[in-house]
């Protein structure tokens, strides 16, 4: 019994098979996704944005700690960035303006 790829019936998925640094850069901006370590920082930015003002006792013992890392996040980026939504403008104008 023969087994057959994708590739053997679709040659353009071979494309995708061995795809370069530079390919997922161009299907990035191309699908506007954002690389994955850009992501996770922004939804954390988010998550600890929310966490900072939720009234949970739980989370008030930790707030002061969480306003620390999103400062420490926000600085990565520029001295004017004060919110998530902010933070995720700048940078999605930074990876696509260099694509």
């Amino acid at each position: 019994m023969q087994t057959k790829s994708l590739g053997d019936n679709f040659p353009e998925i071979e494309t995708f098979c061995y795809c370069s640094p530079h390919m997922v850069n161009e299907c990035q901006v191309s699908f506007g996704f954002l690389p994955a370590n850009s992501q996770i920082l922004i939804r954390t930015a988010g998550f600890l944005q929310k966490f900072t003002v939720s009234e949970n006792s739980l989370c008030m013992l930790f707030a002061n700690d969480a306003r620390r890392q999103l400062h420490n996040i926000f600085i990565q980026f520029g001295d004017n960035i004060q919110t998530a939504r902010q933070l995720r403008n700048v940078v999605f104008a930074k990876f696509f303006d260099k694509s």
